[in-house]
């Protein structure tokens, strides 16, 4: 259950007014970090605020985000996920674990939009807590849209040094209580004199309430309470229990009060009350101070009965955590422990481990032994790091308490939460007692047969019988939702165990069950299946596609890292070493401290040898493999359900890298998909040995390979074991999707006894350059490298620029041809030698980087041609002029008008100046040169033409005096600047127009009669 105006704020009453001192601080909320609200119960805190939440949504400044404090937002995950629905509204994704830096990142998202966060009633917050930190970490980790307002009874966050660079705001209790003017126009309200409230002091709530009770006298001191007691006169003593239970609660809808009260509730008295707030929906939330004014009229041991009234409705109504934090708060521990373990069993809302651990320190330390506090325990720390020896520790000793109480029921819930820990540390022992266990439970009218199939199936992957484990997958039930996911991963690994093909429908089935109900144990491994069975089959792009990353804080690191190293797994394989790495190092510095983890280990080894191997280090590779193997009866083997998993799913590295692995997957079941892998590992390992083999059947499906050996091996194997022709082929096509990968695979065997291999390939295969380089001719040629215009040796070379002007202007041509037109005057052995240098130089120019020998990446040459290629490497300004302009009119003949103002735009745009400047006046340069121009001026009319009907003035006008530039005497753009001067503002800009064509006009001799004159009579 929300707690009433949790993120919005409550309504102001009809006799509320804006107090202008306090509303003109906080208007500038959305310029200052923050500002502290300070000042204890009845103080106005929320009503000011409120106030100015409504002022703003009238004239925006900014968006306000409202978050109503209760206990749970001690624990980050529900502060932080507060923030994000206020920041995202109805279409708001929050993670299961929000975290400070998700809050920073919606708000960056929101820029330039303004967002204050509006904190209230922040003193609920724990002292200490991990909420309290986080929301400190909030006035530092926010962007500068940021901005907070922070209002409570106590100061959580120092502002000192921030008031002194005026960049915050405090308000206290002196800023807070009414002054004379206040009290006047609140008497005014109620229709009071001023007098009538009689001594009263400055506290607003207390004035509110003397104002509700004209009728106290006004010459005496008036107290808190009494004044209660005047406002509640008409009310009977049983709805003042309601309004008191209702107030210690924190509020509720009428549904849930009614259930307390088991009586129907008329909130009608609720809506009347001073210091009360009612929504339309019936949701009440008293005042705080209602719960102090009326903490006499009950005796305790009546409040703790309907404490526990409470409980028992918001248990039944679905929300244990919300009944556990009641019971907690009044000290009843049998009645709470019993809650907090169905709170930490909440399948509705699971709770994060922060959130548990926060409900665990509640519990007094003579409570701790309780089984179900030491259940919560253990389920905090297995949602953490599940090898932690507390972690089976504390769940095999809540197992045997609840044993011993001869609770059954929890006793099994007990054991299937520890059943987690023991698939994840592989204890085959445990399973064989478990099921021994589920037999006594379910004589015992326990229903364990649900879970007792995945048992035995994971039972059978620990020890290695993969075929007992897919047999048992497969007779798994329809189970419960929170375990549907595994039915189809259990599967799959069967399947990856016997080295046969998974089948996409357990995949997809497993994913989507795992979505419905994450973060429950399993589901990360759920949601990293896809990419890792799409690696597994060499569907890359897949692979790529469904990689996740972390897969979330909410997790524990037995599920993160193998999400983490898969992720780098997928990036290695296709040479983005740098991507790999920081995954990589995400996953290792979520294993700390360092202890034996083989499952998590196997993963780490196994990315870590694939990043190795990226970079051609293959002793770092051997090691890494080499690193979690265990001892198992004096031999090095992987375990099935440890370092073995990760090894069964990506068999190739440690097969090539390490003895002892290679044995073990050799002595696997001999499925198709596993005898594909090795069959390519072992041709590579014979051919380097110097064997003859013919080629592997993964050299047919470029996707398969590289995802199985990563690109480097990839194209070694293939430089080995593949025919010339063939391996020109598929390293061609290796290298039109990874180019820089496979320029240094090659580069590595160049210093191999492949070097004859690779000569003869590197010359006939073109490998992109690493860097985007562009060519602009439509002004001063500039030629640039990743953005950055760059002043080379070789551009700086006039006889460089002409080259590659005529290789832009003609595409096509003939080394004769091109010959000719650079060197007109020179002999045909003397023009041959100057264009050889020359277009060494620019090959030079357009890639530095590519090795002697290799072939071109721009610059093709075939039987005496020389062709510039198209290539999204390569920008050229005049093809992109040239394709705007073909675009252009195409839109045109379509009659789409605002396409070809856009296509204008984009062809003007790129207009510099004087095409080829300072490239000398030879008859090609000057037809192109003039062609260009001539298409420039058109586009430029036309563009102000359509400019001016859509009323684009500046656009008009932009383009207009851009194409002046270039042809001063063309009168139809005059025409267009003084229209636009004209109908944007009849000002200066107007009247320089006008001039400019006078003079114009004078200086062509134009008559009376012509347009432009005409034009210039009209303005």
């Amino acid at each position: 259950m929300e707690r009433p105006f949790r993120s919005m704020p409550p309504p102001v009453g009809a006799r509320a007014f804006i107090r202008p001192r306090l509303h003109s601080r906080l208007v500038r909320r959305f310029d200052l970090r923050i500002i502290n609200v300070v000042a204890g119960a009845g103080f106005g805190k929320t009503t000011m605020l409120a106030q100015a939440v409504a002022e703003n949504l009238m004239d925006p400044l900014g968006r306000d985000v409202w978050i109503g404090c209760d206990q749970r937002d001690s624990s980050t995950s529900s502060l932080c996920a507060a923030a994000l629905r206020g920041i995202g509204g109805g279409d708001a994704v929050v993670p299961p674990m929000p975290t400070v830096d998700d809050v920073a990142n919606a708000v960056w998202s929101c820029a330039p939009e303004q967002i204050c966060l509006v904190v209230d009633d922040v003193h609920v917050i724990e002292s200490g807590s991990d909420g309290e930190r986080a929301l400190a970490a909030l006035l530092t980790s926010l962007p500068t849209n940021g901005h907070l307002v922070i209002a409570g009874r106590d100061r959580r966050i120092p502002v000192t040094r921030l008031l002194a660079q005026g960049a915050a705001d405090e308000m206290t209790e002196h800023d807070l209580s009414f002054d004379e003017a206040d009290l006047t126009r609140l008497a005014h309200a109620h229709g009071l004199e001023p007098g009538a409230l009689g001594d009263v002091g400055l506290w607003p709530a207390l004035v509110e309430l003397t104002a509700a009770a004209s009728g106290a006298d006004s010459g005496r001191t008036v107290a808190a309470k009494f004044v209660g007691e005047e406002v509640l006169a008409e009310w009977s003593l049983d709805d003042r229990v309601v309004l008191h239970v209702v107030a210690m609660i924190g509020g509720a809808d009428v549904e849930t009060i009614e259930a307390i009260f088991e009586r129907p509730i008329d909130i009608g008295p609720f809506r009347r009350l001073p210091l009360t707030a009612v929504d339309q929906a019936g949701v009440v939330r008293p005042h705080s101070l209602w719960a102090d004014l009326l903490a006499d009229t009950q005796p305790s041991h009546e409040l703790t009965r309907w404490r526990a009234r409470a409980a028992v409705v918001l248990r039944k109504r679905g929300l244990p955590g919300t009944a556990y934090e009641l019971l907690a708060g009044s000290e009843q521990w049998d009645e709470a422990l019993p809650v907090l373990f169905d709170a930490c069993n909440d399948q509705r809302n699971p709770p994060a481990p922060d959130v548990m651990q926060r409900w665990l320190s509640l519990v007094p330390s003579n409570r701790r032994d309780a089984p179900e506090s030491v259940y919560a325990a253990g389920m905090v720390a297995r949602g953490g790091d599940p090898w932690a020896p507390e972690a089976k520790r504390l769940l095999a000793a809540a197992v045997v308490a609840f044993r011993e109480a001869g609770d059954t029921r929890r006793e099994w819930i007990a054991a299937v939460r520890l059943s987690y820990v023991t698939i994840v540390t592989a204890d085959e022992e445990w399973h064989i007692r478990e099921r021994r266990d589920a037999a006594r439970l379910t004589g015992a009218g326990v229903a364990t047969g649900p879970t007792d199939g995945l048992s035995e199936t994971f039972a059978a992957l620990i020890a290695g019988r993969y075929e007992e484990a897919a047999e048992r997958a497969g007779d798994v039930p329809d189970v419960e939702p929170r375990l549907r996911h595994f039915r189809g991963f259990c599967r799959s690994l069967a399947a990856a165990g016997l080295g046969q093909w998974m089948q996409r429908s357990w995949i997809d089935d497993s994913a989507n069950a795992a979505a419905a109900v994450r973060p429950a144990a399993g589901t990360g491994w759920a949601a990293t299946l896809p990419a890792a069975a799409a690696m597994y089959a060499g569907r890359l792009s897949d692979a790529i596609a469904a990689t996740v990353g972390d897969v979330g804080r909410e997790y524990p690191i037995s599920e993160r890292v193998p999400s983490l190293c898969v992720s780098a797994l997928v990036h290695a394989q296709i040479g983005d070493v740098e991507t790999a790495r920081q995954f990589l190092r995400s996953a290792e510095q979520l294993l700390v401290p360092k202890r034996a983890r083989p499952l998590a280990d196997g993963y780490l080894a196994t990315a870590a040898a694939a990043i190795a191997l990226a970079v051609g280090d293959e002793a770092s590779a051997a090691m890494a493999i080499a690193a979690p193997l265990r001892t198992r009866a004096g031999e090095l083997a992987p375990a099935p359900m440890g370092e073995g998993l990760a090894f069964t799913l990506f068999p190739a590295h440690p097969y090539l890298t390490n003895a002892d692995a290679r044995r073990w997957l050799a002595g696997l079941p001999e499925g198709p998909h596993r005898r594909r892998v090795i069959d390519a590992c072992d041709a590579l390992l014979a051919a380097r040995a110097g064997g003859i083999t013919g080629p592997p059947a993964l050299l047919d499906d470029k996707d398969a390979l590289v995802a199985t050996v990563g690109i480097g091996l990839a194209v070694e194997l293939v430089v080995r074991t593949a025919g010339r022709y063939r391996a020109a082929e598929i390293i061609g096509g290796l290298a039109d999707r990874w180019p820089s990968p496979t320029r240094d695979a090659l580069r590595r065997l160049d210093h191999t006894d492949c070097r004859a291999d690779v000569a003869s390939l590197s010359a006939t295969i073109p490998i992109p350059p690493t860097v985007a380089v562009g060519v602009e001719f439509l002004g001063s040629p500039r030629f640039v490298v990743d953005g950055d215009a760059v002043d080379s040796p070789n551009w700086r070379r006039l006889r460089v620029r002409q080259l590659l002007a005529c290789l832009v202007v003609q595409r096509s041509i003939r080394r004769q041809r091109v010959a000719d037109l650079l060197w007109p005057d020179a002999t045909e052995e003397s023009a041959s030698s100057n264009l050889r240098m020359t277009l060494t130089y620019l090959q030079s120019l357009l890639q530095p980087d590519r090795d002697r020998g290799h072939a071109p990446w721009f610059i093709q040459q075939d039987a005496g041609m020389l062709v510039l290629r198209e290539r999204d490497e390569l920008h050229v300004d005049v093809w992109s002029f040239d394709a705007a302009i073909d675009d252009a009119a195409r839109f045109r003949r379509s009659g789409q008008p605002s396409d070809e103002l856009a296509a204008l735009s984009t062809a003007v745009g790129l207009w510099r100046g004087e095409p080829f400047a300072g490239m000398g006046d030879d008859q090609w340069i000057a037809d192109a040169r003039r062609r260009l121009c001539a298409s420039f001026v058109t586009a430029s009319v036309r563009c102000c033409a359509l400019a001016l009907a859509a009323g684009r003035w500046s656009l008009a006008t932009e383009v207009a005096e851009r194409a002046l530039a270039t042809a001063p005497w063309e009168l139809s753009l005059h025409t267009a600047a003084i229209h636009a001067a004209r109908d944007a503002e009849d000002g200066p800009g107007s009247r320089y127009a006008i001039e400019r064509a006078r003079t114009v006009l004078d200086e062509l001799g134009i008559g009376p009669d012509d347009d432009l004159a005409r034009e210039l009579a009209r303005a």
